[in-house]
């Protein structure tokens, strides 16, 4: 795949050849295509008749996953780990939502300890480092307290300029999702793995229009990339509440993403095309978006020693 476009910054997205390729070899990472691509079609057309059929393609790809880890080895590894993923994005239930993401973070642990090589070590190998065009990273990195950055104010500020800014009407609905996403965090600490991967579902409350919008022009509107990398920062922050959860929606990768939003954005110029954009739009995005920055900035720190 290029590595410009909607994939480069919707979170492994960038995988999916991959796993198609393992769905061409494993039955259960076939099943699991099958239930991602029926539960996408559900999303977008909100048919009874899709989510009975996505449904039904789901309950069978969790029973080939079952079977696939009961006979756990190098030769599959990859196939159960595509399966793992996709069924993740494939349920919007959460009880359900919080089983995969537990099998997921099992899966890539074993096959850590037991030395696979993997070729879908890409979510969870090397990164790139964080771009440092500007010092404006570092500079709003050291104007917050370690208070603030861990009860996600800087975040909920951003959110609520994005609200006042946008007239992107999917864009403002994300943005209130992800601020009572944060507020009920602030309301109510959950101590249990399992219940706190079942709160992390309810982040993705906004994600529906996603495909479709990012997957067109998506990749060059400011709009889109700024919530996207809100989503993503978000997922991260929320560590410090949900740590289990955060641990097993591969963090670090995340990170990446917005760094590679911002460079989308600091990159961006000034046109008047089937997109128009001004200098001001991306000025005031890069100052959103650098909110995004500092979050990934920290967390590299404290969990890789380096970004």
């Amino acid at each position: 795949m290029q590595q410009t476009g909607a994939h480069t910054f919707a979170f492994a997205i960038w995988c999916m050849p991959e796993f198609i390729g393992q769905a061409i070899q494993h039955s259960c990472a076939k099943a699991a295509l099958l239930a991602l691509g029926s539960h996408h079609l559900c999303s977008i057309t909100r048919s009874s008749a899709l989510e009975q059929l996505s449904q039904s393609h789901l309950t069978k790809a969790c029973a080939k996953l079952n079977e696939a880890i009961r006979d756990f080895s190098e030769d599959n590894a990859d196939a159960v780990l595509a399966s793992s993923v996709m069924l993740g994005w494939s349920t919007g239930e959460k009880c359900q939502y919080a089983r995969i993401l537990q099998g997921t973070s099992a899966i890539m642990r074993q096959a850590k300890e037991r030395g696979y090589q993997c070729g879908l070590n890409v979510l969870s190998g090397e990164l790139e480092p964080l771009p440092v065009q500007n010092r404006r990273i570092v500079v709003a990195y050291l104007g917050f307290s370690e208070d603030d950055l861990i009860h996600m104010r800087p975040l909920s500020a951003g959110l609520q300029r994005l609200l006042a800014s946008s007239s992107h009407v999917e864009v403002c609905t994300a943005a209130r999702a992800l601020l009572d996403f944060m507020r009920n965090l602030r309301l109510k600490r959950v101590a249990d793995p399992v219940e706190q991967m079942e709160t992390f579902n309810t982040i993705k409350s906004w994600i529906p229009w996603a495909p479709v919008a990012t997957l067109g022009l998506g990749w060059r509107s400011i709009p889109i990339l700024t919530m996207m990398c809100f989503y993503h920062t978000v997922s991260i922050a929320a560590e410090s509440y949900l740590p289990a959860a955060v641990k097993a929606v591969f963090p670090h990768k995340r990170t990446q993403v917005i760094g590679r939003i911002y460079t989308a954005l600091a990159d961006m110029k000034p046109s008047s095309g089937d997109l128009p954009v001004t200098q001001a739009e991306i000025d005031e995005a890069l100052d959103q978006v650098t909110i995004c920055m500092v979050y990934a900035v920290r967390y590299r720190t404290q969990n890789i020693g380096r970004w």
